[in-house]
């Protein structure tokens, strides 16, 4: 089909694009790249702010330049709120009467914020921000999308989430055009949310509902996902429902020799990529513990984090006196942590250990794990990650909650380090089966049998 058929022109919307640093941002960015290369003629929709402050510019050399990206803006409540409570925790200054005036006024301000911003935001957050702080931006755009979709002829719309009130932007568009409309939840919308009042719940399920009813496909991010909503609604056809999930950028492993091993000398170096919230990195915490307990040194090991870790898993560190052991390398763009990964002997991987983690989540560095090709030491639950990383051959599986069995692995990871028999046989077929263009094949597919 040529450019300009409606049957191959598409409307991608996502809020999670380019410079924005999010796990969103690579779906848009190479499912349309690769659309594109398949035919289709794509306008893609997004926000010109993001509510998140990290950004990493690496991916927009992937973004194709036939791609039409179109950035609107829109209020952006919690920005508002976060710079109203930070113009009162800057300093007065350095002398005592500064001080003084700051302490008055930062005791004055904290009466105000817990009387009366922190109710009113609260209100706005629970009744009025359904689902979430995007609903404003997804509004205002449906007078501008609609007449986009009318002027070009565009005749298929793909709307991914979180956030999910660009799926109300999506619907709207579908009841108002009759637009093919396409959903992709890379994450689900109201399991395991921590809603407050059953008001709001039973409004957003009535909402994600009608999205799924009027869905002429629903793309999902993980087998576990499409189990989850089936169970919830098991009158959606189930041959409505695919899996795409993330995957990895082979271009990005050009020149990275990371199929070599590292040899026997030093310490096994074992590298965690993401955020280590609240109590999921616990047990690891454990596991170092009772290794320097031992009497294992960083001459033995090394565990090092290039991301995020909360003050939960800081505060162990510091408590267990393991900062020998830990390195928290801090953010690195995705150039950077390309360049780092053959540096590294185990991938390290935890999955569960807070309330919201459920049985079909999918982390997205799992497919980069499995390109690389180095041992996984995954500290887990039994769900979909576990059982996709199970057909890699890669995988070291240990319960989530065992610290002496996650201890135990790592010294034998140690022991096989010394006898040069670190090296694991990965399923190479399988695990190029998540790189980017494959995924987006798959998407081409669903694209292609819609009605």
């Amino acid at each position: 089909m040529t450019k300009g058929n409606s049957k191959k022109s598409l409307l991608f919307i996502s809020i999670d694009f380019p410079p924005a640093r999010t796990s969103g941002i690579y779906r848009p960015v190479f499912f349309t790249k690769y659309l594109i290369e398949a035919g289709w003629d794509i306008t893609l929709l997004t926000a010109t702010a993001h509510l998140s402050s990290v950004e990493d510019k690496s991916l927009f050399e992937e973004i194709d330049p036939r791609l039409k990206v179109i950035r609107t803006s829109a209020p952006m409540p919690r920005k508002l709120t976060g710079k109203i409570y930070s113009k009162y925790q800057k300093t007065a200054g350095d002398s005592n009467e500064a001080k003084a005036r700051r302490s008055l006024k930062t005791r004055f301000f904290g009466l105000i914020k817990k009387f009366i911003l922190s109710p009113a935001f609260r209100l706005v957050d629970n009744f009025i921000l359904i689902p979430d702080n995007y609903i404003l931006w997804s509004l205002k755009n449906i007078p501008r999308a609609y007449r986009m979709i009318k002027r070009e002829n565009i005749g298929y719309l793909l709307v991914t989430s979180p956030p999910h009130s660009v799926q109300i932007l999506g619907l709207m568009l579908r009841l108002m055009t009759g637009i093919r409309y396409i959903t992709d939840f890379r994450n689900s919308w109201t399991d395991n949310q921590p809603y407050r009042y059953k008001i709001r719940e039973k409004y957003e399920k009535w909402l994600e509902r009608k999205a799924l009813v009027r869905s002429k496909a629903v793309i999902n991010m993980s087998p576990g996902d499409v189990d989850r909503l089936l169970a919830r609604m098991p009158d959606i056809p189930r041959d409505k429902l695919s899996v795409v999930t993330n995957g990895f950028n082979e271009k990005e492993f050009s020149g990275i020799d990371c199929g070599s091993s590292l040899g026997s000398k030093g310490p096994l170096k074992l590298l965690y990529v993401g955020s280590m919230y609240t109590h999921s990195g616990d047990s690891t915490a454990e596991a170092l513990r009772l290794l320097a307990a031992k009497g294992y040194t960083e001459d033995d090991l090394t565990f090092s984090i290039i991301g995020f870790s909360d003050e939960s898993f800081d505060h162990l560190v510091e408590k267990y006196e393991i900062g020998n052991l830990v390195h928290n390398l801090g953010f690195k763009s995705h150039d950077e942590l390309m360049k780092m990964y053959p540096a590294y002997d185990v991938m390290h991987l935890v999955t569960g250990g807070t309330p919201y983690y459920h049985l079909g989540a999918l982390p997205g560095k799992i497919f980069e794990y499995m390109r690389i090709g180095r041992p996984i030491l995954h500290a887990g639950i039994d769900g979909t990650t576990h059982r996709m990383l199970l057909n890699s051959g890669l995988e070291i599986f240990v319960s989530l909650d065992d610290a002496e069995r996650i201890a135990d692995a790592i010294i034998d990871l140690m022991e096989r380090k010394k006898n040069s028999s670190l090296a694991m046989t990965v399923n190479r077929e399988y695990a190029d089966s998540f790189e980017w263009r494959q995924l987006a094949a798959k998407v081409d597919r669903i694209l292609s049998a819609v009605d």
